[in-house]
């Protein structure tokens, strides 16, 4: 059984409405709906919580994600990035994953890619970025690129000068021992409390982002 039908069924076997299901799992009732569609999937933190709710072994359910993922990975050869390269030679920015997924708006979006940056002629591997889970999928915006899970985002900035890929900007929420939670923004090195109000008036940012798009191969067309 998938991932998004054994919570679904799980969920009905103990007679909660999503509604119930996504407070207790503190999300909305929109992303619980996802996973039970199979168009996004749990982050660990909400894992761990499926698991100790219903009684069921946290690799259980990893492993059945495991496998989904799997049958969804595509390779992609040196042949295929020399075509992309080919074809998107005007581009400054390339973004290469080697596993997408339909993110439920007609996306194949990554949760992971490889950054290549073009100066000079020449392809700068910029390294490699990763959000928490495919409830958040890669996001860009005006030459940066957007990370998040369902506690922080990230902004990352390219360096044109440098051909660097640089973390700006990082937002969290901490809970504390007591249940209270503080709201931080870091940016370059230093660390600022902000408000609740702050922090999602931020997390905007990540929401109105593009979600990054792939491909397998390039396109024919010159």
């Amino acid at each position: 059984m998938e991932l998004g039908k054994e919570i679904r069924q799980l969920r009905k076997l103990s007679g909660m409405t999503q509604e119930q299901l996504a407070e207790k799992l503190n999300v909305s009732r929109q992303a619980l709906s996802k996973w039970e569609k199979d168009l996004s999937t749990p982050d660990l933190e909400s894992m761990v919580k499926i698991s100790i709710l219903f009684q069921v072994p946290l690799d259980e359910l990893l492993m059945k994600e495991a496998k989904r993922m799997e049958e969804r990975t595509t390779q992609i050869t040196l042949e295929d990035l020399t075509k992309i390269q080919e074809h998107n030679r005007k581009m400054n920015v390339l973004l290469v994953s080697g596993s997408t997924y339909q993110d439920g708006d007609g996306n194949n979006a990554s949760v992971f890619c490889e950054v290549w940056f073009g100066i000079d002629g020449n392809a700068c591997d910029l390294g490699r970025i990763e959000s928490m889970s495919t409830a958040y999928p890669i996001r860009y915006g005006d030459q940066c690129l957007y990370t998040a899970s369902n506690q922080s985002f990230e902004i990352w900035m390219i360096d044109n000068e440098n051909c660097e890929l640089a973390l700006k900007t990082q937002y969290q929420v901490v809970n504390g021992e007591d249940g209270s939670e503080a709201y931080y923004r870091i940016e370059d090195g230093v660390e600022t409390v902000i408000s609740e109000e702050e922090f999602w008036a931020s997390y905007e940012i990540y929401e109105s982002g593009t979600v990054a798009r792939f491909a397998y191969g390039a396109s024919d067309r010159s």
